[in-house]
C-alpha cells in the first residue's frame, strides 16, 4: 500500500510539473511573411515576374512619421533590384497595415523574365490581369469589381 501511495505521489508530481512547464511556454503563432517576402510574392504572383530567375537585392527603408498613409497608418517601404541576364528592374513596394499601397517600377532595362508568356493584347487587358491577380492574392472581391469598371474603356477613344 505504501508503494502504491508513493507511486501515485510521484505520478501526481510529474503531472503537476508538466502542467506548470506547459503553461509557462509561450503560445505558438503562425509565422507571418516579412515585408520583403510579401513584395517578392506580389512581384511573382501578381505582376508575373519569374523571381526564381532573378538575383535579388533588397533594401528596407526606415519608418518615419512623415510617411504615414492618410496621416495615420505607418507605411513600410522595401526596394528591390532584380537582375537576370540583360534584364534589370528596380522596384519599390510600399505597404500599409501589411497591404500593398504603391508599387513603383523605377527602372526597367531589357526584357523581363515572366512566369507566363506575355500574350496580353492591350494595356486594358494588362490592367485587368493585374487586378485579377491581386484579387486572388488578397482574396478581396473589390479588385474584381474594379477590373469590371475597365470593361467600357476603349483605348482608342479615351486618350
Amino acid at each position: 500500500m505504501k508503494t502504491h501511495s508513493l507511486l501515485s505521489a510521484v505520478l501526481f508530481s510529474l503531472l503537476m510539473i508538466s502542467c506548470v512547464y506547459t503553461s509557462m511556454l509561450s503560445p505558438v503563432y503562425a509565422v507571418e511573411a516579412t515585408i520583403e517576402e510579401k513584395g517578392l510574392t506580389i512581384l511573382n504572383d501578381v505582376v508575373g515576374l519569374d523571381i526564381t530567375k532573378y538575383a535579388v537585392a533588397t533594401k528596407e527603408y526606415p519608418h518615419d512619421n512623415a510617411s504615414l498613409y492618410r496621416s495615420v497608418v505607418p507605411q513600410e517601404t522595401v526596394g528591390y533590384v532584380l537582375t537576370y541576364e540583360s534584364s534589370k528592374l528596380r522596384v519599390l513596394c510600399t505597404f500599409a497595415n501589411g497591404n500593398l499601397q504603391i508599387l513603383h517600377v523605377l527602372e526597367n532595362e531589357g526584357e523581363p523574365s515572366l512566369t507566363k508568356s506575355a500574350s496580353i493584347p492591350s494595356i486594358v487587358d494588362l490592367a485587368k490581369a493585374f487586378l485579377g491577380n491581386y484579387q486572388k492574392y488578397t482574396a478581396n472581391s473589390f479588385y474584381g469589381e474594379l477590373a469590371l469598371t475597365l470593361d467600357d474603356v476603349d483605348v482608342n477613344e479615351n486618350r
